[in-house]
């Protein structure tokens, strides 16, 4: 079984590999159909070490400890952060607000698409005009 610890590690490898200048020129000078070859194996990749993990919500989110403490140096009583594909707000201490950001999913079910809209309120997840989530 595929622990949270390993996959994540594993993940920021490959994230640091893709992002290098040099690979992406490489990879941008293969032919479509390999790139979307590669794309499509990746993916499949990525679902099976996902299947593996205890829960699907242990594939990809914030230590919660971490985020306190990083919450307690800043002076802060809301994080806000990237999309973990676990959107919404939960409480992570007493008075510590974290507001997770929705990842754009229009092309397979579950759709999701939403922004987080700050204002003298408060914060409000919304879904942009002009988007139709079926």
């Amino acid at each position: 079984m595929a622990t949270r610890c390993a996959w994540t590690t594993q993940y920021q490898q490959f994230r640091a590999l893709v992002r290098s200048e040099a690979w992406q020129q490489d990879f941008l000078a293969k032919p479509l159909d390999e790139r979307r070859r590669f794309a499509r194996a990746v993916r499949n990749e990525s679902e099976q070490l996902k299947r593996q993990l205890p829960t699907p919500m242990d594939w990809a989110d914030v230590d919660g400890a971490a985020a306190v403490r990083w919450l307690h140096e800043a002076g802060a009583a809301t994080m806000v952060h990237g999309h973990t594909h676990h959107p919404g707000s939960e409480p992570l201490a007493p008075g510590m607000l974290r507001h997770v950001l929705s990842d754009w999913e229009l092309d397979h079910p579950p759709l999701r698409a939403e922004v987080l809209r700050l204002s003298a309120r408060g914060f409000r997840r919304i879904t942009p005009p002009g988007v139709a989530l079926r």
